[in-house]
């Protein structure tokens, strides 16, 4: 809110401030993640909770820490693999025509939106795994995860809108005839793995649940990574930008493959929720 409020203000000189363009844009954001910050420490101090945290009581625990970053190096990762993915396709792309790199930048900016429910069921589902895996409760493990893949399954809403009505969604980015032409194409086939990727994008979750970081990361490598890049290079060579298209739902589909068989693996399959 205070980044929302302060951007215009600050890029366009408004209430008396000088105008300061992209530098004010920046300068809202740090206010803003301040802003956050000191909020959170006024909320601590005024209200009274089970966790008291003290500088005094910080000791190095090299168990705790190993813990920590067994899960945030592989989610660090992940964070960065979109940006690597979208680098590698746009310079394969660029040999084609600009017009299929806007394409892919359509998408990318489509998909945060299609996605965006079932990473906000990801962050709900964690803790409440997190919580029953460390309490030995296996079954609510399993059970949140179904009611996880069944709400996540909404993804399929995505897939509907991409396959029926492409042209409008375009029309959204004020597309000419040969980013139409292109876009319809490209979401049409790119969307047939919308409704796959719940399962890599729920899984990938559970493991990071768990404490197994290593394989969420094989997920995500798998997703966005491993398979879509090279099948790219290689589909390009006979289907030209189509074969881009259709190493996602391709990436996608192994993706969820792989993480059905690791999540049954896993200790014997007690968390399986199949």
């Amino acid at each position: 809110v205070v980044n929302i409020i302060l951007d215009p203000i600050l890029i366009f000189g408004l209430l008396g401030f000088p105008a300061l363009g992209v530098a004010g844009a920046a300068i809202a954001t740090v206010i803003g993640q301040i802003s956050a910050l000191l909020l959170y420490i006024i909320v601590y101090r005024r209200n009274s909770y089970a966790v008291h945290i003290s500088f005094k009581h910080l000791v190095f625990d090299k168990a705790i820490i190993r813990q920590i970053y067994s899960v945030g190096i592989p989610s660090t990762v992940m964070m960065l693999l979109p940006s690597i993915l979208i680098s590698v396709l746009n310079s394969i792309l660029t040999a084609f025509s600009d017009v299929y790199v806007a394409v892919l930048g359509v998408y990318f900016k489509l998909q945060t939106f299609i996605y965006m429910p079932a990473n906000g069921i990801v962050q709900g589902m964690r803790p409440i795994i997190g919580y029953n895996y460390g309490a030995g409760e296996s079954s609510r493990v399993k059970s949140t995860i179904r009611y996880s893949l069944l709400t996540a399954a909404g993804l399929l809403t995505g897939t509907i809108l991409a396959l029926a009505l492409p042209k409008q969604i375009l029309a959204l980015f004020d597309a000419d005839a040969a980013l139409m032409s292109a876009g319809v194409t490209a979401l049409r086939i790119i969307s047939l793995g919308f409704l796959v990727s719940s399962v890599g994008l729920i899984y990938s979750g559970v493991f990071e649940a768990i404490g197994n970081g290593r394989n969420s990361l094989i997920i995500s490598l798998l997703r966005q990574f491993v398979i879509t890049i090279p099948l790219s290079f290689i589909l390009t060579r006979f289907f030209g930008p189509t074969g881009v298209w259709i190493s996602f739902p391709v990436g996608e589909l192994c993706a969820s493959a792989a993480a059905f068989c690791l999540l049954k693996k896993y200790q014997n399959g007690a968390f399986s929720p199949l």
